[in-house]
């Protein structure tokens, strides 16, 4: 489960990078690793907190990820990441996370509500991203859907 969450997202950010102007051609590749691996972090770090409400809403059919505080918090690290990693500047960095990290929340969410689409659901995101401990934090979320 954890690698197809970070092939959604290295294929998601590639295709925002890639082609950036801004972004300087011999900087693409490790910002497209650094953008992966702060929004693969990000993930990580949003969905161990036992943010319940703000998870079910970020992966709900129909909701808006850009309003989402998880997003918003991922758009920040990414942001960081790179203007401390890769040097790019404010602007661009900012201009990247923020359509970057709604793009991979709507990817992941339209996985997650497709039923054709095995494998991908709250419960087996919340348990690739926290390693196996989220047993308390997938009862929850059970009873909220239950």
């Amino acid at each position: 489960m954890l690698d197809g969450i970070l092939n959604l997202v290295k294929e998601t950010v590639i295709k925002s990078i890639s082609n950036n102007e801004n972004v300087p051609e011999a900087k693409r590749a490790d910002a497209v690793n650094v953008t992966t691996e702060a929004v693969t972090n990000g993930l990580k770090e949003n969905l161990t907190l036992g943010n319940l409400s703000n998870i079910t809403d970020l992966f709900k059919k129909g909701s808006s990820a850009t309003k989402n505080p998880i997003t918003n918090n991922i758009i920040e690290m990414v942001t960081s990441s790179l203007i401390q990693k890769i040097g790019l500047s404010q602007s661009v960095a900012n201009m990247i996370s923020t359509t970057v990290v709604p793009m991979v929340m709507k990817a992941i969410s339209g996985k997650v509500n497709d039923p054709n689409e095995k494998g991908f659901s709250i419960e087996s995101i919340l348990e690739s991203v926290s390693g196996g401990k989220a047993d308390g934090l997938l009862g929850k979320l059970g009873k909220l859907f239950g």
